[in-house]
């Protein structure tokens, strides 16, 4: 069987995920598939601003696309027009369709869609300009966040806000930036991550958590970006993920939860669910993150593996539900 890896060349990672480790986990795919006699793998990096890859993709006609992509033209919100041309190709590719994908980047539209789903998420508002401020009522403290992005770009240290002054302060600087933005109430405990598997069922994995426990008093337990993103960065080495420890109960709450989420954003591949759990036990999912991160040291991995499965095992796994969705 032929496949093709497709991923961001380092000129093209617009996003912050693809920037940290993109050629990192083509690689770690690459090297893992090559060790099943089954298939023939070669690497299919997507340069900045070009769509040569579509030419090589017709040309070699591979029967599995492994897609890795997060953006296209430079863009991350072009990141769901690869699995339409992959569709157009009538290529089967892993990862999630175009649909799903749009519905998790635009972070507003993802919050509508569980409130209808009588999913708790943490109460927020729009603001697609300065006048919108006005008009909230807001109740503090609140996180602010770009509305469209991932992989936390836009979120600062700054980003948790205590009063109005403050969060002025902060959403004038992202408007700035970005053409809408998201502020979401701040839920003060815990940080967990339901990563889960799709196909013909849906399987939650192993919870991470992020251990703040070392941060600086004058941090917010948050992941910023440069918590997320900058390893040299005092704030990357003071947030690890590592395997949550839960009581049974809530392991059985935050599942249950991801996968009613599934059948909301169509979860049929792989993907991780973020939640705050507050104080009092309460779960809030938060974000959705369809085609995350693979990377062997990334969380996602953290989770399979404490599941007792390779690396290879979970990218053999990813192009079975591929074969399966197609």
């Amino acid at each position: 069987m032929l496949v093709c890896i497709l991923y961001n060349a380092p000129a093209q990672a617009s996003s912050a995920k693809a920037h940290a480790d993109v050629v990192e986990t083509a690689q770690a795919v690459y090297q893992a598939l090559q060790a099943n006699d089954q298939y023939r793998v070669f690497l299919c990096p997507v340069e900045d601003r070009s769509l040569s890859f579509v030419q090589v993709l017709q040309k070699k006609r591979p029967a599995v696309v492994f897609n890795l992509c997060e953006s296209l033209l430079d863009e991350a919100q072009h990141e769901p027009l690869v699995p339409q041309i992959l569709e157009f190709l009538n290529i089967p590719y892993t990862g999630h369709k175009a649909h799903t994908l749009m519905m998790a980047f635009d972070k507003i539209r993802a919050k509508y869609l569980m409130q209808g789903g009588q999913i708790a998420t943490p109460m927020f508002w729009p603001v697609y300009q300065k006048q919108d401020l006005e008009q909230a009522v807001i109740t503090y403290p609140v996180i602010v966040k770009p509305a469209q992005e991932d992989g936390s770009l836009g979120i600062n240290t700054h980003a948790v806000v205590f009063n109005k002054t403050a969060l002025i302060t902060q959403a004038n600087l992202l408007l700035s930036q970005y053409s809408s933005i998201l502020l979401e109430q701040y839920i003060a405990g815990r940080e967990i991550n339901v990563p889960i598997l799709g196909g013909s069922t849906t399987q939650a994995l192993a919870c991470t958590e992020i251990d703040f426990s070392a941060l600086p008093k004058e941090h917010m337990p948050i992941l910023s970006y440069e918590a997320k993103w900058q390893p040299d960065s005092p704030l990357y080495q003071k947030t690890p993920s590592r395997i949550a420890q839960l009581e049974p109960h809530m392991t059985q709450k935050l599942h249950a939860i991801a996968q009613r989420a599934a059948k909301i954003f169509d979860l049929n591949a792989y993907a991780r669910l973020d939640f705050r759990v507050d104080m009092s036990g309460k779960p809030f999912l938060i974000d959705i993150n369809p085609n995350c991160d693979l990377s062997p040291s990334g969380g996602f991995f953290k989770a399979v593996h404490a599941c007792g499965w390779s690396y290879r095992k979970m990218c053999e796994t990813i192009i079975d539900i591929a074969k399966q969705t197609s």
